[in-house]
């Protein structure tokens, strides 16, 4: 193949002010004995610059070039890969022990050890106190009231007025007494704690009305009722005003004349209502009026048989009038 047929091949392109040209230097060409492969691409090998000098790999290369000019002297290259067998088991496990352990960080739950077990009341500085003067009066026979068991009835209570009072915020005074929430104790507390649970209920009632009836136990404060404070950084979850529509003149001119379109219609239908109800009072002052006629018509038709009058019976016939130009 010669330079120019080879040449026919490529495109040339045109020189162009716009893109730059590369200059390359002596020893960066690489050197070509053969004219007629200067004008044959570089092939792209898809692997590294370091690996591109494997001997087997030049080798496919070379005879990949030598058949792209026609070259009649070309030998079946391949490069040689391992040959895969199937490994036994023992083999695999000789290869690849097992090694695995169980993390220590491994997540199984993402609830926190109060939600799984325990109370969500804590008890507070004024709590303690209470505690210690409830226990200091108690019988010396009776065991004192330890600090869970003081928060778990505290939580009972929680749960129980919430179910039987959730209003309870808004007419604080009027808190049910401990014997309509007694039954919230009686499958959970023993007869000691039942006891205590009686001994605490003045003590939660008055932190109940100090919380003007809202929840002992501390949760998330949202905006209530109308009130809005955007300075209080403790609010959470803020209700998203409602933007009215913004009204424009051709908006107005719009829903006027959909109005009087409407006001149109409706009292056009309430005339065809009311020409229809019309034409049915009529249609039955029709009916009444042939009825009675036939009722004379009836009484004469006896009379005349009563005084034996012989005459034709044309005037007890109806005589039904055609008008002119009315079908």
């Amino acid at each position: 193949m010669t330079r120019s047929a080879t040449g026919n091949r490529f495109r040339t392109r045109k020189l162009s002010t716009k893109q730059s040209l590369a200059v390359l230097r002596e020893n960066q060409i690489d050197f070509v004995e053969d004219d007629s492969q200067r004008n044959i691409p570089q092939i792209e090998t898809g692997v590294e610059r370091q690996e591109e000098i494997e001997h087997h790999l030049q080798a496919v290369i070379s005879a990949h070039q030598a058949a792209a000019i026609g070259s009649k002297d070309t030998k079946k290259v391949f490069i040689p890969t391992p040959n895969t067998n199937e490994l036994s088991n023992e083999e695999y496990s000789k290869l690849y022990p097992e090694r695995y352990r169980q993390p220590h960080t491994y997540i199984k739950s993402s609830h926190t050890v109060e939600d799984c077990s325990g109370t969500l009341y804590c008890m507070s500085e004024a709590d303690d106190v209470y505690l210690a003067k409830l226990n200091a009066s108690r019988k010396p026979t009776l065991p004192p009231i330890t600090e869970d068991e003081f928060e778990s009835i505290v939580e009972l209570y929680e749960n129980a007025i919430q179910v039987t009072q959730p209003y309870l915020s808004m007419d604080v005074a009027n808190i049910i007494p401990f014997e309509e929430l007694e039954h919230a104790f009686e499958n959970i507390l023993d007869s000691n704690l039942r006891a205590a649970a009686k001994q605490i209920y003045p003590y939660w009632k008055e932190q109940k009305i100090n919380r003007d009836g809202q929840s002992i136990i501390p949760s998330l404060k949202f905006e209530q009722g109308n009130e809005k404070d955007d300075g209080d950084p403790y609010v959470c979850f803020r209700r998203r005003e409602v933007r009215q529509i913004r009204k424009t003149r051709r908006g107005d001119n719009y829903t006027t004349d959909k109005l009087k379109k409407l006001r149109q219609d409706i009292e056009l239908a309430r005339g065809l209502v009311k020409d229809v109800l019309q034409r049915e009072h009529m249609r039955r002052t029709t009916f009444q009026e042939e009825a009675k006629i036939f009722e004379l018509r009836r009484t004469a038709v006896e009379l005349k048989r009563k005084l034996n009058i012989k005459d034709t019976d044309e005037d007890l016939i109806s005589k039904v009038r055609f008008f002119p130009g009315l079908i």
